[in-house]
């Protein structure tokens, strides 16, 4: 059975009926919604201009995974029961900036501006992620349980062509308790022969301020049953290894260009060759997102995500 595809972003539903499985998340949000901020640069995951907040929620486990990825790379279809968070979900004129935004603005870290709302969207994963993490130590207000190397990591994959990194790293760096003060470039927020406590002048952080999950979006999802196809009958959505083999026997699907659909990271570089009737997304197979230890080695299945061998 076909169904809508339902996600959110910064806070709102969105449901599409007949959608082009092709289209991206990138293309969607500048060319049908009013969030705009979400820049494309290279097309190909590479720059981090059109980096946005995906967040899933685990009807089973009660939790919200919180991770950056690159818009211009995330096929829309593939965000089913998502939620996205842009750089306007932060903040906004209408209902105040984030900290991540006043701080941007103070430490000097944007000229053109180009490459800023892909920053502070991975600058924002990166304490979102440090600060839900229980293990880690509770730091005094205003700051994030991120680590100084932690943060001077968060926007790794993020490139800015003009502003030189300097003080963006300050502004990534400013969020950690663990920072010096003397680290600190130019900035309008610490005045020269002023007294007290320097970083008390910072914009005010406050971890766990924004909620990137909306409720309605999770009593749907435990509602709701798997999905077995959207757009129409050209995206599909196999929930075990014996599903998949199903689908690529299936002779409604053998005459057509088919593609499996991962982390979509190959479409960024063979563009003219990324032409496909129908679409199988390979994410909701458990046996291909599992890490096995095998004596001395670890198994790896071929669909687990980067960023889950990073954790493991």
């Amino acid at each position: 059975m076909h169904r809508d595809l339902v996600f959110a972003i910064n806070g709102e539903r969105f449901v599409l009926s007949d959608l082009d499985p092709s289209m991206t998340l990138l293309q969607f949000l500048r060319t049908q919604t009013r969030f705009k901020g979400s820049k494309l640069g290279c097309g190909e995951g590479g720059c981090g201009a059109c980096v946005v907040l995906l967040s899933k929620f685990n009807p089973i486990t009660n939790q919200v995974s919180d991770v950056s990825v690159s818009s211009c790379l995330t096929l829309l279809a593939s965000i089913n029961h998502c939620s996205i968070t842009t750089t306007e979900g932060l903040g906004n004129t209408s209902d105040g900036y984030h900290a991540i935004h006043h701080r941007f603005a103070g430490f000097h870290a944007s000229q053109c501006g180009f490459c800023t709302p892909g920053m502070c969207m991975s600058l924002f994963s990166s304490l979102i992620n440090a600060d839900k993490d229980n293990k880690r130590p509770k730091q005094r207000d205003g700051f994030s349980k991120i680590t100084v190397p932690e943060a001077e990591r968060a926007i790794s994959g993020n490139l800015c062509r003009c502003t030189g990194y300097r003080p963006i790293v300050d502004v990534c760096k400013s969020f950690a308790a663990g920072v010096d003060i003397e680290d600190f470039g130019f900035n309008s927020f610490q005045k020269k022969g002023g007294g007290g406590d320097p970083f008390s002048e910072l914009p005010f952080y406050s971890p766990g301020g924004l909620c990137t999950f909306p409720e309605f979006l999770k009593t749907e999802i435990k509602s709701s049953t798997p999905c077995q196809s959207l757009a129409s009958g050209r995206w599909y959505c196999p929930q075990s290894i014996e599903e998949l083999c199903n689908l690529l026997n299936c002779e409604s699907l053998s005459a057509n260009r088919v593609k499996l659909v991962s982390g979509n990271t190959s479409s960024g570089v063979y563009r003219e060759l990324d032409f496909h009737d129908s679409y199988i997304d390979l994410r909701g197979i458990p046996e291909m997102n599992v890490i096995k230890k095998i004596t001395m080695a670890s198994k790896l299945e071929q669909q687990l995500q980067f960023l889950g061998l990073l954790n493991y």
